[in-house]
């Protein structure tokens, strides 16, 4: 979180007491709508660092989908994780949610 800038550290202080909530609105309906709170955190994540970030890729075009690391290095191929594959893309994006908010909070989630 100290590579972010100031201004989005403290917006992340500010959710992180809602983190539990915040998921729990995310898991209702991954796709959207969303309450202004829950974009805010979905923004953040999506202007994490390239590299190491968590990604799903489609193996099977709406049937299946891989979790893949992004390298942050252009023309390098995003690494998959074989190992985690999905056939629920809600699932699926439920698993990266919980991996980018310890990314940027280092907490965990509790179970949902």
């Amino acid at each position: 979180m100290r590579d972010l800038p100031a201004t989005t550290r403290r917006s992340i202080e500010s959710m992180r007491d809602h983190g539990r909530s915040l998921y729990e609105e995310f898991c209702a309906c991954p796709v959207g709508p969303h309450s202004p709170n829950l974009q805010l955190v979905l923004q953040i994540f999506r202007g994490l660092p390239v590299a190491g970030k968590h990604v799903l890729v489609a193996i099977e075009p709406h049937r299946r989908w891989v979790l893949a690391e992004l390298t942050g290095e252009r023309g390098r191929p995003v690494i998959l994780r074989p190992e985690t594959e999905f056939t629920d893309l809600h699932e699926a994006e439920r698993v990266v949610f919980h991996m980018r908010w310890k990314a940027i909070t280092g907490e965990e989630l509790p179970p949902g």
